[in-house]
């Protein structure tokens, strides 16, 4: 099973705050899917082809209310 940093497990349809590549920006992600060897594939905004192959280790899971209120202040 793959875990996160904080070693929480990582499931299909989980939210996750990564580091955006090239930049020192975090974003905020569905994971879609895993690779055999346990990579976590990723997808964020609305186009289908933002996605991104990362490490557990690099992605941090986000739930409850911190997830909800980080979605309503988007919209």
């Amino acid at each position: 099973m793959t875990k996160d940093y904080l070693l929480r497990p990582l499931a299909i349809d989980d939210y996750v705050v990564f580091m955006e590549q090239h930049y020192r920006r975090l974003r905020l992600a569905r994971i879609y899917a895993f690779t055999e060897s346990g990579k976590v594939r990723i997808r964020w905004g609305d186009s289908k082809y933002a996605t991104l192959l990362q490490e557990g280790s690099q992605l941090v899971k986000v739930e409850g209310p911190d997830l909800t209120a980080f979605l309503l202040q988007q919209k």
